[in-house]
């Protein structure tokens, strides 16, 4: 039986008016030419808030509201091949620190792998939507591949920023997992490095 690659399709992510200047949107869906469509942007908001307990995803840090959201689990049948993909959005906020941190936790079943892609293109398709600037190697934190970015805020001065990702286990010609993410601060880019080391994901 065949593998099926699963590519990326834009959803809708939560609002960040505050901290960013344009809405993210979130890839949580299957490619088109799986004959899956892609989520609009009031689906995501539809979908069930969960106790993170219930998720892969957890956020330990104090000062931040923290929300799960269980995207769904959709099953597929794709010229004969079985498969579902599960997705599971982890989003914390602070006032106080002026950061936010965004997770997206993605998994393909059965016969369905993700493609291998750079940490840099994973996030900015996850995040279709965001600021992508001066992108430069990060230093790692925990299992997860880290790189900087410059983003903006909604009256445009520069925000900094990490983009981090975990890659699952090997699975036909891709990956069979995918945790990305990113975090971005007002403030300074050690607060973004802060609120990663308080997530709790395959890969921290």
């Amino acid at each position: 039986m065949k593998a099926i690659p699963c590519a990326i399709v834009a959803g809708d992510a939560a609002r960040r008016a505050k901290i960013w200047a344009n809405r993210i949107v979130l890839a949580a869906g299957i490619a088109a030419l799986l004959g899956a469509a892609p989520l609009r942007a009031d689906d995501d908001e539809k979908k069930n808030k969960v106790d993170c307990k219930e998720t892969d995803l957890g956020f330990s840090a104090p000062d931040y509201d923290v929300t799960c959201t269980d995207l769904g689990k959709t099953a597929m049948d794709v010229d004969g091949a079985f498969g579902a993909r599960k997705t599971d959005k982890l989003e914390a906020d602070s006032n106080a620190q002026q950061t936010f941190l965004i997770v997206i936790d993605n998994r393909p079943l059965g016969q369905f792998y993700l493609p291998r892609a750079s940490l840099e293109n994973d996030v900015e398709r996850y995040f279709n939507g965001g600021t992508f600037k001066e992108w430069a190697p990060g230093t790692p934190v925990g299992g997860f591949e880290v790189g900087e970015f410059v983003g903006e805020s909604d009256e445009g001065s520069p925000m900094d920023c990490v983009g981090f990702r975990h890659q699952g286990a090997r699975r036909y010609d891709g990956i069979a997992r995918l945790v990305v993410g990113l975090a971005c601060s007002t403030k300074s880019r050690s607060r973004s490095y802060d609120a990663l080391k308080h997530l709790q994901a395959p890969g921290s």
